[in-house]
């Protein structure tokens, strides 16, 4: 029998959702993925690690043919013009919460 400090990383698949091809087949229902499932909560917010991605990554691969759901990617958002609607003369963690609450 191997030592588990002997095993490596890949033994237990990737370190992130997006990577790791073990997801689907191992993946284990979360009072955080049914609370989003049953609508009883509609958004997901956790430090990074915390499931999130995973999360998603299940929700958009569900074959309900009564739910659809789709996955956004922010990589093509207007950063630029982002930036421009900052509010001066407040804290840095609250010059984009009117941006943020437009978008959502």
């Amino acid at each position: 029998m191997k030592s588990l400090c002997s095993l490596n990383n890949e033994a237990f698949g990737s370190i992130d959702a997006p990577q790791d091809d073990l997801l689907f087949s191992c993946f284990q229902e979360h009072e955080a993925y049914n609370a989003l499932i049953n609508y009883s909560k509609f958004l997901a917010i956790g430090k990074k690690g915390a499931g999130k991605t995973a999360i998603f990554k299940m929700i958009i691969q569900q074959s309900d043919p009564e739910v659809f759901t789709v996955g956004y990617n922010l990589s093509d958002y207007p950063w630029h013009h982002h930036a421009l609607q900052a509010k001066n003369d407040v804290p840095e963690n609250e010059k984009f919460i009117q941006s943020w609450m437009y978008l959502m």
